[in-house]
């Protein structure tokens, strides 16, 4: 059975190749009406990235490993 995943806004993840990124928000992209998540770097020169939550949230395989792309690493957000 595959694991729901769930965004957490405003939580602290770790990219699969060791950088620590905050969400922001989720946004809808403009062309395809998609949800895309928006995030920043934690420890860089404060870009913001954007990302599809579809490959956000999805699993992606290097070596024959297979990782979360990224994992929820700290979640600040008081959840209601």
């Amino acid at each position: 059975m595959k694991k729901v995943k769930r965004l957490v806004v405003g939580g602290i993840y770790t990219h699969f190749k060791g950088s620590k990124v905050r969400v922001l928000f989720e946004a809808l992209d403009s062309e395809t009406v998609k949800p895309v998540v928006v995030y920043i770097h934690l420890g860089d020169d404060g870009r913001l990235w954007v990302r599809s939550k579809e490959m956000f949230l999805e699993d992606v395989t290097r070596d024959g490993k297979t990782f979360e792309r990224f994992s929820l690493f700290n979640n600040l957000v008081k959840e209601k």
